[in-house]
């Protein structure tokens, strides 16, 4: 990534319309016009004599829908409307659109600066949406608790919905931009992260941190240095996917294999990676790759026609690589369709991280000879020992279950973006994103700093003095790399046991190291 660290970014954060951590939430009817901000926190006026009481927001008098109150201070907007609304030049204004539905937290404070997520948390995706909104609720929940983020200010959530749609991305983006967010947790699909940062963030200088956008292409994005990632890229995880196979392979020949990839920038990333690797390993003859249909931009997709083709070209392979998300297992169900009928025998399953979802789960559910080995999945490496047990034991009281994947991933996202509102705020910085993204340099060489609601306080208070932290996050320690704003990663290995009759979840079984490039199974 070209980046550009003194440039000006308004960053937008997350907002999440589900779960715990005692924050208020609305969601009301959608307004019709969307907001804008020009990434000041003074609330300045384009013309329109608007007073916005120390919020992070500027009215350019036809962005946000007027709820009909008159008001001196948000308290009264709050009471009047629920979350999601403020005061602005002595009426309250909504901040919610079509796409940002869901507001969290303390709305009814002065001085307020608003974080945005971009997540899929309704339609076929929200079994990934879901569990990653509810980690951002839990630390910006834990940073409300601790004190803020300094200087009287506070972070609330104004969460958009992208159902999986890049139109839909790309419009909640705007919103976000328009209503002054400065900074986005997400989008979570990097198809949808291209679109959102080539089309609006880049231009309106928001400050985008996706939690699971993988695709290579973002490393080298033109991005003004707005662009940030705590997933590590797809060439880390293609290229652990391919050496897990030759491992499987061994010394077996021929060996045959068979990689469909959903058609997005995720999948075809994968897609690229695996082919390059294994292609030229095993030959022509004995690897496919098969690229389907999205299923978020086709409404019929081409999956059982991919998988037949490919099956006809390798009819008995020995693994089937699985690199997408949740439609994957329709690919799975298609395949296992072929074993139960005696025209093949049962393969190797590898899917990527997109697939470790609760459909895995419900697949060895419906056939529990899938349990114990047929399936396995690689991930990057996203527990991070102490630090993750911790988050995920707060996650599990908060919401009742374990942390999703790549839910550690946006919990340090939204951590690493209030420590930088700390250091900005606590210095007298103007609220921005280029102020966001300089800061990062400030939370990677310092004091040790665990993600822990115990440790904000001491560590806001370090940043507003002029000090630095060296962040470990429930992920991993994230030591970005501040010209491509993202992190080196190893990657895990799992597959899905039988824990008891009946019971089944995900279990550990190796860890490979990018370094070294070497397995170690457990």
């Amino acid at each position: 990534m070209q980046r550009r660290l003194w440039m000006g970014l308004i960053v937008a954060g997350l907002a999440i319309g589900l779960g715990a951590c005692g924050d208020d939430e609305t969601k009301t009817p959608a307004p019709s016009n969307n907001g804008t901000n020009n990434g000041t926190n003074n609330g300045t006026n384009n013309g329109n004599n608007v007073t916005n009481n120390g919020n992070n927001v500027t009215n350019n008098g036809n962005n946000v829908t007027n709820n009909g109150a008159s008001c001196t201070t948000n308290a009264e907007c709050f009471a009047a409307n629920g979350a999601g609304s403020i005061c602005m030049a002595g009426a309250c204004e909504s901040m919610l659109s079509a796409e940002c539905t869901s507001a969290r937290g303390p709305w009814d404070q002065e001085n307020l600066v608003i974080v945005g997520s971009i997540l899929p948390t309704t339609g076929d995706y929200a079994s990934i949406g879901v569990p990653i909104e509810n980690a951002v609720a839990m630390a910006v929940g834990e940073f409300k608790d601790s004190g803020g983020i300094g200087g009287d200010r506070t972070m609330v959530l104004l969460g958009c919905d992208s159902a999986g749609s890049t139109d839909q991305g790309v419009a909640a983006a705007t919103h976000l931009a328009a209503v002054g967010a400065p900074a986005i947790v997400g989008p979570a699909f990097s198809g949808i992260y291209l679109q959102v940062v080539t089309t609006v963030t880049k231009n309106a200088g928001v400050l985008t941190m996706s939690p699971s956008a993988t695709s290579p292409i973002i490393t080298d994005l033109d991005d003004g240095g707005l662009a940030w990632r705590t997933a590590p890229s797809d060439a880390f995880q293609g290229v652990a996917m391919a050496d897990r196979v030759r491992d499987i392979q061994a010394d077996a020949t021929p060996f045959r294999v068979i990689a469909f990839g959903k058609d997005d920038a995720y999948g075809q990333g994968l897609l690229n990676t695996v082919t390059a690797d294994l292609g030229a390993h095993l030959g022509a003859d004995n690897f496919v790759g098969s690229i389907y249909d999205n299923p978020g931009d086709v409404a019929t997709p081409n999956i059982p026609e991919k998988v037949s083709a490919a099956l006809t070209l390798i009819p008995n392979p020995d693994v089937v690589m699985l690199l997408g998300t949740n439609e994957v297992f329709t690919v799975l169900e298609l395949i296992e369709a072929e074993v139960s009928a005696g025209e093949l025998v049962r393969p190797k399953y590898i899917v990527s991280d997109g697939g470790k979802l609760d459909e895995a789960i419900t697949a060895v559910t419906a056939d529990a000879t899938l349990a114990d080995g047929p399936i396995e999945i690689v991930t990057p490496a996203g527990e991070n020992g102490a630090v993750y047990a911790g988050y995920n034991d707060r996650f599990n009281a908060a919401y009742g279950k374990d942390a999703g994947v790549y839910s550690a991933q946006a919990y340090d996202a939204t951590y690493l973006i209030g420590f930088a509102l700390c250091s900005i705020i606590g210095t007298n910085q103007e609220v921005t994103g280029g102020n966001i993204a300089s800061s990062m340099g400030d939370l990677i060489t310092g004091t040790p700093t665990p993600a822990r609601p115990s440790n904000i306080a001491a560590a806001c208070t370090a940043l507003a003095g002029g000090g630095k932290i060296d962040f470990d996050g429930a992920s991993g320690p994230l030591n970005f790399d501040l010209t491509t704003g993202e992190a080196p990663g190893n990657a895990t290995l799992f597959d899905v046991w039988q824990k008891r009759p009946g019971a089944f979840e995900f279990r550990t079984i190796g860890q490979y190291n990018s370094a070294g490039g070497v397995w170690a199974y457990e």
